[in-house]
C-alpha cells in the first residue's frame, strides 16, 4: 500500500511539474512578432513578456511590448490586472489571448496587431484590432470577421451567435503581409462544421479571397 501511495504521489508530482513547465517564466518573452513598424528598412519586434504567473489556476498575463532592432524597448502597454482589459493578453483556463497576426493586413501602409479574445467552444473569434500610430499600438475596435458573400468576409460588431444559426466566420489569420492565409469555419444548417483555408487579400473592410487553399469541407 505504501508503495502505491508514493508511486501515485510521484506521478502527482511529476504531472503538475509538466504543467508548469508550459507556463513562461515572469519577465520572458514568450511570443514575438518581427515587423518594420516606420518604413525604414529595420526590423522592430512586437513582443509579450509573461508576467502575473499563477500556478495554481494555470494561467499569465502577457505584456505588449515594441523593441527596435537593438532590443531596446520603444514602447510598452499598460500592465493589465484583469482578463477584459483593453492590453490584456495572455492565458487563462477559459482561453487565451495572444499575438495572432502584426502586420500592414488593409494595404493602407500602417500595421495592425489583431488578437482574439479568449473562447472556450465554437464560435467566431471576437478580434481586437490595434494599429501601430508612430509611438503606440491603439484600440481601434473589436470585431469579428464574418463571410458575406461566397468570397468576402467583413469586420463586423460582435454577435451573439446561439450556436444554431448558419454562419461562416475567419477562425485563424496566419502568413505574412502579401501572403495572408486564413483558416475558415463554417457552421451549416443541420448543425455540420466544415473547414477550410483561403489565400486573402486586406482590404479596408475585410479580407477578400483570392484562392481557395483547401475548398471549405468536413474537417480531415
Amino acid at each position: 500500500m505504501k508503495i502505491i501511495r508514493r508511486c501515485t504521489l510521484l506521478l502527482l508530482t511529476l504531472f503538475l511539474a509538466a504543467m508548469a513547465q508550459n507556463l513562461p517564466q515572469t519577465g520572458r518573452t514568450y511570443q514575438a512578432r518581427s515587423v518594420d513598424l516606420n518604413g525604414d528598412g529595420k526590423m522592430e519586434k512586437v513582443v509579450l513578456v509573461a508576467y502575473g504567473i499563477d500556478h495554481e489556476m494555470q494561467s499569465y498575463f502577457g505584456r505588449l511590448k515594441v523593441l527596435d532592432s537593438g532590443g531596446k524597448v520603444l514602447w510598452a502597454a499598460p500592465a493589465a490586472a484583469h482578463a477584459d482589459e483593453p492590453f490584456a493578453f495572455g492565458s487563462w483556463p477559459y482561453g487565451g489571448s495572444d499575438l495572432e497576426w502584426v502586420g500592414d493586413i488593409d494595404g493602407d501602409g500602417r500595421v495592425e496587431l489583431l488578437s482574439p479574445l479568449p473562447v472556450s467552444d465554437l464560435r467566431p473569434p471576437t478580434y481586437r484590432l490595434f494599429r501601430w500610430s508612430g509611438t503606440a499600438f491603439v484600440p481601434v475596435g473589436v470585431k469579428m470577421l464574418l463571410q458575406e458573400g461566397e468570397n468576402l468576409f467583413v469586420w463586423r460588431e460582435p454577435i451573439e451567435w446561439d450556436g444554431m444559426e448558419p454562419i461562416t466566420w475567419v477562425s485563424k489569420v496566419e502568413g505574412e503581409p502579401g501572403a495572408v492565409t486564413v483558416e475558415v469555419t463554417s457552421f451549416i444548417e443541420g448543425g455540420e462544421v466544415l473547414g477550410g483555408q483561403a489565400l486573402v487579400q486586406g482590404t479596408k473592410d475585410g479580407m477578400k479571397v483570392r484562392r481557395w487553399v483547401r475548398e471549405l469541407g468536413p474537417p480531415t
